[in-house]
């Protein structure tokens, strides 16, 4: 019996582990891009000094 919750238990870490890093897989990606392009980089500048 001991066995069979330890198991169970590691299951769910390992899938509480992939949905955390799918979450972030998909923030990173689709929700705020972190691999902006040129011209999203420029109008930040520009937005920037803007703001100043």
């Amino acid at each position: 019996m001991e066995k069979r919750t330890l198991g169970s238990a590691l299951l769910l870490i390992l899938i509480g582990a992939a949905a955390v890093v799918g979450g972030l897989y998909y923030y990173n990606n689709y929700i705020e891009p972190q691999n902006d392009g040129p011209m999203e980089r420029a109008g930040e500048k520009i937005d920037d000094a803007l703001d100043k």
